[in-house]
């Protein structure tokens, strides 16, 4: 402990309170009333023995006085008491080492990278918050949308900030804080710390967002749209995080496709289908934002079962093999920093507590990993389920919501980061007090906990995977086998290329990453043969619209060939559309595979279901053989019934 301010306090708390007491003690009697005790001068009664003129009640008061004065004299020395014991126990802490740093450790300030820009003196994310309210403001306007940039608009921001969302709100957004990723939160410190410093020399943190249609803006402004990556909440992340800071210090790749759930998130992960400027290292953090999608039932559940539990599973399920996943994304190099954003509040289910499965399932997940956990569905989830007809975070008929809750994601995103940031820096500090005070007292640290600790480069321990499985009495065995399996996974990882790309050719629909330039460009290289299939964007007829391959006739069919594969194939995974209506009704494609000699595989996909929305389904289908390097492979797609069916993406891969 530090005295300096602490024991003043005290100090003075003390003194006033001991004189508060006797000053403000009243004579109730007499010619004294409404006079204070320790004021009492020559007017006082006479209180010697000589007079003797006084009268009984004066003497009685004369005797409380000289009671009270006493007691004054008794509180002056325990005072003066508490001073020496103030002035001996600093000596003692300067001759054995404070915990705390001052502002006079200026060497090791500088060395603290971005926390020496937040002050040694204690201090909190709401306070900060509060602080740069104004900064904050200025800093929500987004100027991809100028038509925004109305007045209305801008009182509606100040509103939502300044009565609505306060600090103590916004707390609600932190799920979890990692505990044991120290250097995993230093590593993307460090990245925005020096591109700070130094903008021309060091790149920004590279920040990869992965989800559905709300990710990607849709309706956001409160019109028909398949997507408007400037309205929605990744680019006012990233813009409030640049104009904050006067600087582009981070750079926010939107991943987002409609319809699509964690685990197509996991396989654009496990395939590296990023941009082209991320291919080369892959992101420095991954955001998994698919909740409103893992949270919508499988189309063919029966009634019967029970809901709340059935999403809780398959939420947990989705989430960790993503996390899983984007661990091991990167082998070779600094794991990425993985944050889970729910933003999902409804409506699918009709029990409110199977709307809150992926957040409990989220909170399991950030727990058993680490992970950094955020939910806005916390921030505003009371309001919204105390009026559920207000707009302004929610809407009761629509999973997709306007540009004010974007912005509010954005906000608790940014507000759950630096509260990151702040107990990371408050841990930097109180470290570097530790080792200060063990290196004058020659005493050891507390080790850290090594299961999650290991050198930048190195491969991630994971623990066994958490499922209903996993017992109380076998979870030591478990967790003793993913211990030896990690030895055996860093033993067999070769560094000695860049990340492998184990697919001949890998692609999924996306506004900002494959869009319809792309999938014609795909069908003009390989497709040997097309009949009533063409890339369609166009809603006229609703959401299952969106962007991709689809059949425009009865037998439409395409094959696309490989010729000369410079990588094997084992597996096809294909993503296509599930929707509704008269349009989809019996919706089927007949799929076949084949080398330059015989054929691999046949397989049947339904494009129907009975859910009232369009979502993205991935089917993988392993092949009877291996296709060996410089074979020919050979995928036809026909529609067998109905009248349309839509290819999303197309993966051809070894593994």
């Amino acid at each position: 402990m530090r005295f300096g301010f602490t024991a003043k306090t005290y100090l003075v708390a003390s003194f006033f309170s001991c004189y508060f007491y006797l000053h403000h003690v009243i004579v109730k009697d007499g010619r004294y009333e409404g006079a204070t005790l320790i004021d009492v001068d020559d007017s006082a009664p006479c209180c010697d023995s000589s007079c003797e003129k006084a009268s009984i009640k004066e003497l009685q008061l004369c005797n409380k006085i000289n009671q009270y004065k006493d007691m004054l004299k008794r509180a002056k020395k325990t005072v003066r008491d508490l001073e020496n014991e103030i002035e001996s126990a600093t000596e003692k802490t300067k001759n054995e080492g404070s915990n705390d740093v001052h502002e006079t450790d200026l060497p090791f300030k500088q060395s603290m990278g971005i926390c020496s820009l937040l002050p040694s003196t204690p201090f909190t994310t709401s306070s900060l918050w509060q602080k740069f309210l104004p900064e904050i403001i200025n800093a929500s306007r987004n100027p991809d949308l100028p038509e925004m940039q109305t007045k209305e608009n801008e009182e509606k921001i100040i509103v939502l900030l300044k009565e609505i969302l306060s600090p103590p709100r916004m707390r609600r957004s932190v799920r979890h804080i990692p505990t044991f990723n120290h250097d995993g939160i230093k590593h993307i410190l460090n990245i925005v710390y020096n591109r700070i410093k130094n903008p021309d020399q060091f790149p920004p943190l590279r920040i990869a967002v992965f989800g559905g249609s709300v990710t990607i803006g849709r309706n956001c402004l409160g019109k028909p749209e398949f997507h408007n990556l400037s309205c929605a909440w990744p680019r006012r992340f990233e813009l409030l995080v640049n104009q904050m800071l006067g600087q582009d210090v981070v750079r926010v790749y939107n991943l987002g496709v409609g319809g699509t759930n964690s685990d197509t998130g996991t396989r654009m992960l496990k395939y590296w289908m990023y941009p082209e400027d991320l291919k080369e290292s892959g992101p420095d953090v991954i955001i998994n934002s698919y909740s409103t999608n893992d949270s919508v039932p499988p189309w063919n559940v029966t009634k019967d079962l029970d809901l709340v539990d059935l999403i809780l599973d398959q939420s947990r399920d989705r989430l960790q093999n993503f996390v899983r996943e984007a661990l091991q994304s990167r082998p070779c190099g600094t794991p990425p920093f993985i944050v889970h954003v729910d933003d999902w509040l409804g409506p699918i289910q009709v029990a409110l507590l199977g709307e809150l499965s992926y957040n409990t399932a989220m909170v399991q997940i950030a727990k058993w990993y680490d992970t950094f956990a955020v939910s806005y569905a916390d921030v505003v989830r009371d309001l919204v389920y105390a009026n559920t007809s207000d707009t302004t975070f929610f809407k009761e008929w629509d999973a997709h919501y306007g540009h004010l809750a974007h912005q509010t994601i954005a906000w608790s995103l940014a507000f759950a980061s630096m509260e990151l940031v702040t107990n990371f820096c408050g841990d930097e500090l109180q470290s570097y007090a530790m080792k200060q005070n063990s290196s004058k007292n020659k005493t050891t640290h507390v080790p850290k906990n090594p299961l999650f600790q290991q050198p930048n480069g190195q491969l991630p321990f994971l623990p066994p995977p958490l499922s209903r499985q996993l017992l109380l009495k076998n979870v030591t065995n478990e967790w003793m086998n993913s211990i030896e399996e990690h030895a055996e996974k860093i033993v067999r990882v070769d560094c000695s290329s860049n990340h492998y790309n184990p697919c001949l050719s890998a692609w999924i629909a996306a506004p900002e990453n494959f869009g319809t330039y792309e999938i014609n460009n795909f069908m003009a290289t390989y497709a040997t043969q097309m009949t009533g299939w063409e890339v369609e964007k166009d809603n006229q007829d609703g959401w299952s619209q969106k962007v991709g391959l689809v059949a425009k006739q009865k037998n439409a069919s395409f094959t696309i060939t490989f010729e000369d594969t410079d990588k094997p194939v084992k597996v096809i995974t294909i993503f296509y559309l599930k929707s509704y209506g008269s349009k989809w009704k019996d919706s089927q494609a007949h799929i076949t595979v084949s080398n330059s000699s015989s054929s691999l595989l046949r397989s049947d996909l339904s494009g129907e279901h009975d859910l009232k929305f369009s979502l993205t389904y991935s089917e993988r289908l392993e092949l009877q053989d291996v296709v060996p390097v410089g074979n020919t492979v050979k995928l036809k797609v026909q529609l067998q019934n109905g009248s349309t069916f839509k290819i999303m993406g197309l993966m051809l891969c070894s593994n």
